[in-house]
């Protein structure tokens, strides 16, 4: 079989181990920089040595950041992982590949100050302004993702039992607790506010320049709309995966265990968790104080 086949097998057997199609898209995008270097370089999937692979990720770096490059590196991991299982291969040529080191980057966070502040802005004259602070208050109230967001439909929402039913990463339903200040507005966008749009059941919709509906609202209207929403308000801008991280703070300053704050984010590993939970300088001393006034206290 050509290498191409073999890739392709590759990619059929994640689809077999029950991957998202986001990840296959990851899979296919990761390995397509490394067939294009065995292709460029002459070299074989199946006769490639550990300097060889070497030699591929260093051939990335400038081009991409080290997160890409380290990705790269964990797709290449894997696709090997698999020849090794399948018996394509006698011997795995990453076994010492080391992974590159990402730098870490403390990720920019909405505190509830910031979300208050916008929130305080926005003055409620037309069904839009109900919906973005609407969405704002959920992003930072449940810590969902934005893609979670946009997917809601109006069954998802189950106002006596403050809960959101979430449709996560794999295909995967959780309910995700919303606090008893969420379920006025929200019982408002549902029988006030919200478009009356027939046989259509989202919860959100992008609006025309005029104000009418144009179409279920996009991840990218939610971008746009949550950076006009701060310039008004006068305001750095956070992305909006910065109001998941947000929660996942706001949570662990208020006691919430680790577990809780996976349980609540979604996550399928702790330590995936954990990485939301790094704190700035900043962040680290204001807990600090608050801490140690409640101990003085």
């Amino acid at each position: 079989m050509s290498a191409d086949e073999i890739f392709a097998l590759f990619l059929d057997s994640r689809v077999a181990a029950g991957c998202a199609v986001k990840t296959i898209k990851w899979y296919k995008f990761q390995l397509g920089h490394y067939q294009r270097w065995l292709t460029d370089n002459q070299q074989r999937y199946n006769t490639v040595k550990l300097l060889h692979l070497q030699q591929f990720l260093a051939s990335l770096r400038g081009r991409y950041s080290s997160s890409t490059v380290r990705q790269a590196a964990t797709a290449v991991i894997t696709f090997y992982h698999w020849c090794m299982q399948v018996e394509l291969l006698d011997k795995d040529p990453t076994v010492n590949l080391k992974r590159p080191k990402v730098p870490e980057n403390i990720q920019p966070v909405a505190a509830r100050s910031y979300v208050l502040h916008m929130l305080d802005k926005i003055e409620l004259l037309t069904w839009v302004d109900h919906r973005d602070k609407l969405i704002i208050r959920i992003l930072f109230s449940t810590g969902i993702r934005i893609g979670e967001c946009v997917n809601l439909r109006v069954q998802d929402v189950h106002l006596e039992d403050r809960r959101l039913a979430i449709v996560g990463k794999g295909g995967r339903v959780r309910y995700a607790p919303f606090p008893d200040e969420l379920v006025e507005p929200l019982s408002q966008w549902l029988t006030l506010w919200r478009p009356p749009v027939k046989a259509c059941d989202w919860l959100f919709f992008s609006a025309t320049s005029r104000g009418t509906v144009r179409s279920p609202i996009t991840r990218q209207a939610v971008y746009d709309t949550m950076k006009r929403r701060a310039v008004d308000a006068a305001l750095d801008w956070v992305p909006p995966h910065g109001y998941r991280r947000g929660f996942a703070v706001d949570m662990l300053k208020h006691g919430a265990s680790t577990r809780l704050v996976q349980a609540l984010l979604g996550h399928a590993s702790i330590q995936t968790t954990e990485k939301y939970l790094r704190l700035s300088p900043d962040q680290t001393q204001e807990m600090f104080d608050e801490l140690w006034e409640d101990l003085e206290g």
